[in-house]
């Protein structure tokens, strides 16, 4: 009875670590798929208040993804709208990158946090509305714009649970 007992206990700790190692495997290719789209260039544009355009660049390639599964998910399984318009879904990408570094910074640093809140807001902002404007390159069909709204319903969810944990540090 202990020899089977000790099978046993073998066998499934050999198999939750193969399920083990196929996620790290999966959530690598993921990040590695999503961190080429985010990275693809150096070039970002803005646009402010008075509708200018301004072009800057970013050195800092630094992807912050690995630290929220969901969003990597989330933006993996839609990987397909990039045919569609990749500008958008890189600019909603980037802000949320955005987003979670800020909520990284705001668990590390406790100055400026009412600044750190701002920046965060205006960068939840931003990936919804850049996700939001995909909505126009998507070809017409009743189907799809379901599962877009759907998706936009999902990312403003996730979006707002890293927003909210950043406003606990302000409030």
């Amino acid at each position: 009875m202990l020899i089977i007992s000790i099978i046993i206990s073998i066998y499934l700790l050999y198999n939750n670590n193969n399920k083990n190692t196929n996620m790290i495997q999966n959530n690598t290719l993921k990040l590695k798929f999503l961190n080429n789209i985010l990275f693809s260039d150096n070039m970002f544009y803005d646009v402010n208040d008075n509708n200018d355009i301004s072009l800057f660049y970013n050195d800092d390639k630094k992807s912050y993804l690995s630290l929220n599964i969901d969003i990597v998910d989330f933006y993996y399984n839609l990987k397909d709208l990039t045919v569609y318009n990749n500008t958008n879904y890189r600019l909603s990408l980037l802000n949320a990158n955005n987003l979670i570094k800020l909520e990284l910074e705001s668990k590390i640093n406790i100055n400026n946090t009412y600044q750190q809140y701002l920046l965060a807001e205006t960068e939840y902002k931003d990936a919804l509305n850049a996700f939001h404007s995909m909505i126009y390159s998507l070809p017409s069909g009743n189907e799809l714009n379901i599962v877009f709204n759907k998706s936009l319903k999902t990312l403003n969810k996730l979006l707002y649970t890293i927003l909210s944990k950043i406003s606990k540090k302000y409030y």
